[in-house]
């Protein structure tokens, strides 16, 4: 018998690395997008909230599953790219204003028995968007980008982060080698690796950002089983520590990384300004909480804000953190759970 793919659980959790609270409202002046999925009955279906209030997005009759993971907006466009589940098939789209468009890959890429195709990042410059990601066969990742629906195919595994300026499209991701990841970066479609430590493997290359044409992308490496965050400065790596990046971004001369560090058996949200971490809290009257997941960091008129998903009573809250304030996102109380992945805050 044929099982349905979907994008619950386990199947889930591998293609995007990975109670109910009020919705806190911050009184910002900025409008505040972010993209991921809630859960109903088992099935997980792709939503983005603004300023707390929910939309659901169109998938087609017979999906099994569904998720936003990157957005953007650009004046009163509203861009996200997401996959479905249907007919065992893992789909990549993007809804524009709500329209699903599908993005093409190969015919029969296949990954764990279903065809794979995955959005890692999205940007818009003039009428075009962009979106990173990758799609796989029986053999290999392959890692491309999307102009417009048209792709091109990458020399590596997998795109993870895009950005463009003026004519040159930059995308950050992993190189496959062997049995062994590396990190890199595309300009143009020409790619440039990124140094690890000898007998590190790179675990996932996590955003990239351009500023003053000098190239960030956030990272981490795995050695001896110990994961440690660093960035790329031009090639350079500057160490973190031993936690995790998830995201990167620079605001003037200020480069600041989000992501996650280990404490004890549980992760603690923070950031980085310059190789200087702050903690990010979760509420304390939920004293069984976990942090499940970090997404990027923005920088809008001298606030900071940062994307994520913890834990509570084995439920996932979406939401996210203003100045280091945490702002969960109103759900419906027979929803189970929330996951939250983008972001994208525009001024009012």
């Amino acid at each position: 018998m044929k099982t349905k793919s979907n994008l619950n659980g386990d199947v889930f959790h591998k293609k995007y690395n990975q109670l109910i609270h009020p919705f806190i409202h911050s009184n910002d002046l900025n409008d505040i997008y972010v993209s991921g999925y809630h859960e109903d009955n088992g099935k997980n279906t792709a939503c983005y909230w603004l300023n707390g209030t929910r939309t659901d997005l169109d998938v087609p009759a017979g999906t099994t599953g569904s998720v936003a993971a990157c957005i953007t907006v650009q004046g009163d466009t509203v861009c996200i790219a997401g996959a479905y589940a249907v007919d065992d098939k893992l789909r990549a789209c993007y809804w524009l204003n709500g329209t699903r468009i599908d993005l093409n890959v190969p015919a029969g890429t296949v990954f764990a028995g279903i065809t794979c195709s995955l959005p890692s990042g999205i940007t818009i410059q003039g009428k075009n968007i962009y979106i990173s990601g990758a799609y796989t066969d029986s053999k290999k990742f392959t890692a491309c980008y999307w102009i417009n629906g048209t792709r091109t195919d990458l020399d590596g595994a997998f795109a993870s982060g895009i950005t463009v300026q003026g004519n040159d499209v930059y995308v950050s991701g992993i190189n496959a080698i062997g049995d062994k990841f590396s990190a890199c970066y595309w300009l143009n479609g020409t790619k440039a690796d990124l140094n690890i430590p000898a007998g590190a493997d790179i675990d996932f290359v996590s955003g990239i950002a351009v500023h003053e044409n000098n190239i960030y992308i956030a990272g981490t490496y795995d050695i001896g089983g110990t994961f440690k965050a660093c960035y790329w400065s031009n090639g350079t790596r500057i160490e973190l520590g031993g936690a995790l990046s998830t995201g990167i971004t620079v605001q003037d001369k200020n480069i600041l990384v989000a992501g996650r560090y280990a404490s004890g058996h549980k992760f603690t949200a923070c950031y980085w300004i310059n190789g200087t971490r702050t903690d990010l809290a979760i509420p304390e009257h939920y004293n069984s909480q976990d942090l499940f997941d970090i997404g990027g960091i923005i920088v809008q008129e001298n606030k900071t804000y940062v994307v994520g998903t913890y834990t509570a009573n084995n439920k996932f809250k979406a939401g996210y953190w203003l100045n280091g304030t945490r702002i969960n996102l109103d759900v419906n109380l027979l929803i189970s759970s929330t996951q939250a992945f983008g972001m994208a805050v525009v001024a009012k």
